[in-house]
C-alpha cells in the first residue's frame, strides 16, 4: 500500500506533502496514551495532554512523534477543536449502537486514515520529523 500524503497547498511554493500516520501508528499512539493514563492515574496524563494539546497532539502522539493539524491549513488543530471535534462529538457518534462499532473501523478504510472525529473536525494525523 503507497504511503498517504496531505499535499502542499496550492499557493505555496515548494510545500512538500505531508505524510499522514498510518493505522498501526494510530493504534500504538491509542494504547501508549491509555498505558500512560493508567501509569500516572490519569492526572498526570491530563497534565501532559494540556500541555501538548497547543501542539495538535496527545502524550502518545507526542512521543511517537505524530501531530493533529487541519486538513486546509496544515497547521496543528487548536486545542478546542481537538478536544470538543475530535473527542466529544466524535465519541458520542462511536457510542450509538452498532453504527459506532462500524466506525471504529473507519481509519482501516479511510483514505487519510481518519476516523469520524477527524472527518468531523476536518483533521488528519501526520508523522512529523
Amino acid at each position: 500500500m503507497a504511503e498517504a500524503t496531505l499535499p502542499g497547498p496550492v499557493t505555496a511554493e515548494g510545500a512538500e506533502p505531508l505524510r499522514i500516520s498510518r493505522v498501526a501508528r494510530l493504534v500504538v499512539a491509542s494504547l501508549l496514551d491509555t498505558l500512560l493514563s493508567v501509569l500516572t492515574l490519569g492526572i498526570g496524563w491530563l497534565v501532559w495532554a494540556a500541555i501538548t494539546a497547543a501542539d495538535g497532539a496527545t502524550p502518545g502522539k507526542r512521543l511517537l512523534r505524530m501531530q493533529v493539524v487541519d486538513v486546509q491549513t496544515r497547521r496543528p488543530v487548536s486545542w478546542a477543536k481537538y478536544v470538543f471535534l475530535r473527542g466529544m462529538v466524535g465519541q458520542l457518534i462511536l457510542n450509538v449502537p452498532l453504527l459506532g462499532w462500524i466506525l471504529f473501523f473507519m481509519p482501516l478504510w479511510d483514505e487519510r486514515n481518519q476516523s469520524v472525529g477527524a472527518k468531523l473536525s476536518n483533521t488528519v494525523v501526520v508523522d512529523i520529523g
